[in-house]
C-alpha cells in the first residue's frame, strides 16, 4: 500500500468518494483517506509540496485481484465474440461452397466439365468470381471438395462400428443421388480429375486406418498390393457410373470386397473392419 503526505485545507475536505489515479503505476481506482477518516481531493494533494505534520494521507489502491478478474472477464467476452464470428464466417463459407457445388451440377447437365467456365458457375448461383476464388483454386478443386464431403460421410465411421462393405454401399448411394454431377466429373480426363483424386483419398484413408489400428503404416509389399487394389476400386467405380449404374450399390460393394487381394482381406479381418 502506497503512502503519501499532503496538505489539504479543512475547507476543501468533503465526503468520502472515489477518484481515478492518473499515474501509470496505479491504473486502478484510488481512495484518498485521512487518518481522521476524512477525504481530500487527490488532485489537491498531488499539487501540494508542503506536507502537514499531524495529518497523513493514505492512497489506497483497489484490490488488484478485482482488476485482474475484470480484465479476465473482458478477455473471455472478447474470445466468445471472436469464436461466434469465426463460426458464423465458417457457416457462411460452407454455405457458399455448397451453392457453388450445386451450380456446378446444374452446368454439368448441359456441358462437359472441360468447357464449363468459372463465370458460368458464379452466374448460376449469383456470387462473384472473387468469392469463387476465395473458396476454390479452380473448378476441379470444387469438384474434389464436394467428393471429399461425400467420402467423409461414408467412411468416417469405418473401424468404429461400420465395416468396409457398409461404407462402400453408402459411398455408392451418395454417388447415385448425385448421378449427374459425378457422371460428368468421372467422365472428365483433365489434370486434377476426380479419378485421380478418388484414388489419392481412398489410398490415404486405408493407409491411415491401418496405422491407427496397428501403430504403423503398411509394409512396402502391403503398400503396393493396397495401391493396386485401390486403383481397381476406382476403375470399377468409374465403369459403374459411366455405364448407367445398373448394378445396385450393395452388389457393387460386395463385388469389390470379393475382389480384395488375400493379404489385404486377411489384414482387414484382423482389424475388424471386414465382416
Amino acid at each position: 500500500m502506497d503512502h503519501m503526505k499532503a496538505e489539504c485545507p479543512k475547507s476543501e475536505r468533503f465526503e468520502r468518494s472515489e477518484i481515478k489515479c492518473k499515474s501509470e503505476k496505479n491504473p486502478g481506482k484510488l481512495t484518498v483517506i485521512y487518518d481522521e477518516g476524512k477525504i481530500c481531493d487527490y488532485d489537491q494533494i498531488k499539487t501540494n509540496n508542503r506536507l502537514p505534520s499531524k495529518e497523513k494521507v493514505k492512497v489506497k489502491e483497489e484490490s488488484k485481484q478485482s482488476i485482474s478478474e475484470l480484465e479476465k472477464q473482458k478477455t473471455q467476452v472478447k474470445k466468445i465474440k471472436q469464436e461466434k464470428k469465426k463460426a458464423l464466417t465458417n457457416e457462411k463459407g460452407s454455405d457458399v461452397k455448397y451453392r457453388l457445388a450445386r451450380a456446378m451440377g446444374v452446368c454439368m447437365k448441359t456441358a462437359p466439365v472441360e468447357s464449363i467456365t468459372v463465370r458460368e458457375i458464379t452466374d448460376c448461383c449469383g456470387v462473384s468470381r472473387q468469392t469463387f476464388y476465395r473458396n476454390f483454386l479452380d473448378k476441379y478443386d470444387l469438384i474434389n471438395w464436394y467428393f471429399d464431403k461425400l467420402l467423409a460421410k461414408s467412411f468416417d465411421q469405418m473401424g468404429k462400428g461400420r465395416t468396409i462393405t457398409e461404407s462402400l454401399i453408402l459411398k455408392f448411394d451418395y454417388i447415385r443421388e448425385e448421378r449427374h454431377f459425378f457422371t460428368a466429373a468421372f467422365r472428365n480426363d483433365d489434370q486434377n480429375n476426380l479419378r485421380e483424386h478418388d484414388f489419392d483419398m481412398i489410398f490415404a484413408f486405408y493407409r491411415n486406418l491401418i496405422k491407427e489400428k496397428t501403430g504403423a503404416f503398411p509394409t512396402r509389399e502391403m503398400d503396393e498390393i493396397l495401391e493396386m487394389y485401390c486403383w481397381a476400386q476406382i476403375y470399377r467405380t468409374v465403369k459403374w457410373v459411366l455405364g448407367g449404374m445398373k448394378m445396385s450399390s450393395k452388389e457393387l460393394a460386395q463385388m469389390m470386397v470379393n475382389a480384395m487381394p488375400q493379404p489385404i482381406e486377411k489384414l482387414f479381418r484382423e482389424l475388424n473392419i471386414l465382416e
